[in-house]
């Protein structure tokens, strides 16, 4: 992590938009991603390398054309940022998630931020150790819930994020450490 802070940071900018997501309005949209995320590059004086993109593939794997291309970009060490709009537009399958960002980001010196999850695998603030758990729910139309606004499988999973969220972030009273 400390050799990380000493590095000039070279992001690679990851937008995804499944032909489900297009439901969702404007909000998700590979426009609106890649404005979000070229802001929060530009406000800390990082180098924007390139914009990867996905437009109509599934998150459910990582056999897609811009994936694959940010993935071999950062083994190749083009890139040592990867910085995401949410977890669930890198990928909505945990497992294969977890070993990009558990195993080869880490072991490649690439670090991952999931802006609007608060997720950065350089911080030292417990937030990754919830990004299973927040992935998992973000799959919840994989498990059945759905994408339906309002239904109550979505209602619960949505509380049960936030509660894991802040369980995992919030500060220990007596030590003042994140859990």
């Amino acid at each position: 992590v400390k050799e990380m802070a000493d590095k000039a940071y070279n992001v690679g900018i990851y937008c995804r938009l499944s032909n489900d997501d297009e439901r969702d309005g404007e909000s998700v949209s590979i426009e609106n991603q890649k404005l979000l995320l070229q802001r929060y590059v530009r406000e800390r004086g990082w180098n924007e390398v390139d914009t990867y993109v996905d437009d109509g593939y599934s998150g459910t794997n990582f056999q897609r054309p811009g994936v694959q291309r940010l993935i071999a970009d950062a083994k190749a060490g083009h890139i040592n940022v990867i910085l995401v709009k949410d977890l669930s537009r890198f990928g909505r399958n945990y497992i294969e998630f977890g070993q990009y960002t558990d195993y080869l980001f880490p072991s490649i010196g690439c670090r991952f931020i999931a802006l609007n999850n608060g997720i950065d695998t350089m911080s030292n603030d417990g937030s990754t150790d919830v990004m299973c758990f927040l992935n998992l729910f973000k799959n919840k139309r994989c498990l059945g819930g759905g994408t339906t606004k309002g239904s109550f499988m979505n209602f619960q999973m949505d509380k049960l994020q936030v509660l894991l969220h802040t369980a995992f972030t919030r500060p220990d009273r007596q030590s003042g450490k994140t859990l």
